[in-house]
């Protein structure tokens, strides 16, 4: 797998990609028995000028380490989900619910989740949503993961 065909897969620039070849982003003890928590893996050959990492070891890190990649964002909170889950949250109606105040008046409230996802990319089989607030991400997760 070369380089230009990791960046699309992973969907991160080049400098991040070397920048997991030295460290884990987020993860600071790596599993012994997989390669979560591991550096990205580094290229095996060069065809040309073009670095060529090994497909299967790119795949197994992706597969264990994608969960944990964004999780600590600096400045919004951030979830990643399968995009069947956030599929679900899209097509789940608001709530309404009608009450009477203490002056007698009816009043409705709306409850709408999708008015808390500020931004949201899909990459593969997974969403990557941002939120406002780490309350608005956890519920959001709780209620639709």
């Amino acid at each position: 797998m070369k380089l230009p065909e990791i960046l699309e897969k992973l969907g991160v620039p080049r400098r991040t990609l070397y920048s997991w070849m030295e460290r884990h982003p987020n993860v600071k003890q790596a599993d012994p028995n997989s390669p979560l928590g591991h550096p990205f893996p580094k290229p095996t050959h060069k065809e040309g000028r073009d670095n060529v990492w090994d497909d299967e070891a790119v795949e197994a890190w992706w597969q264990v380490n994608r969960p944990t990649i964004g999780r600590h964002p600096t400045e919004r909170p951030v979830v990643i989900m399968p995009f069947a889950s956030f599929r679900k949250a899209w097509e789940t109606p608001p709530s309404v619910e009608t009450y009477i105040d203490n002056d007698g008046k009816e009043q409705t409230i709306v409850e709408d989740h999708m008015r808390m996802v500020r931004d949201y990319r899909t990459h593969m089989d997974d969403v990557r949503i941002t939120f406002d607030s780490i309350e608005d991400a956890i519920w959001f997760k709780l209620r639709f993961f």
